[in-house]
C-alpha cells in the first residue's frame, strides 16, 4: 500500500485545516471513509488516489459544533466505526458535557 493525500473532489490541495480522527477501509477495499472534527466531516474517498468521492455525508446535529450543534469546535468526531453489513457509518464524539455521543 501507498501513501495517499486525500484530496477534495476538484482534486485541489486539502483545506489546511483538517483534523482527521477516523479511518475506515469499506468492503472492497476500493474507498475508504473519513472523519475529520473540523467541520464536522465524514467523507468517501478513493483508496487509489485519494480524491474525494461525491459530498461529505450528513453528519447528525450533535456532532456540529455551537451555535448549530452540542459540539464543540475540533472535538466533534474522534472516531469511525462502519457495521458490519457496511451500510451504517457511526462517529463517536466527547461531548462538552464528558458525556459520549450517540
Amino acid at each position: 500500500m501507498t501513501a495517499k493525500t486525500l484530496r477534495p473532489p476538484s482534486g485541489t490541495k486539502p483545506s489546511k485545516w483538517f483534523d482527521g480522527e477516523g479511518l475506515v477501509v469499506e468492503r472492497g477495499g476500493k474507498t475508504i471513509l473519513v472523519a475529520s472534527a473540523s467541520g464536522p466531516a465524514i467523507r468517501r474517498c478513493k483508496m487509489a488516489t485519494g480524491t474525494q468521492v461525491g459530498p461529505d455525508l450528513p453528519i447528525p446535529p450533535e456532532f456540529r459544533a455551537g451555535p448549530r450543534g452540542q459540539g464543540q469546535a475540533g472535538r466533534t468526531i474522534e472516531s469511525l466505526t462502519v457495521s458490519p453489513d457496511g451500510r451504517y457509518a457511526t462517529p463517536r464524539s466527547t461531548h462538552p458535557s464528558g458525556r459520549r455521543c450517540p
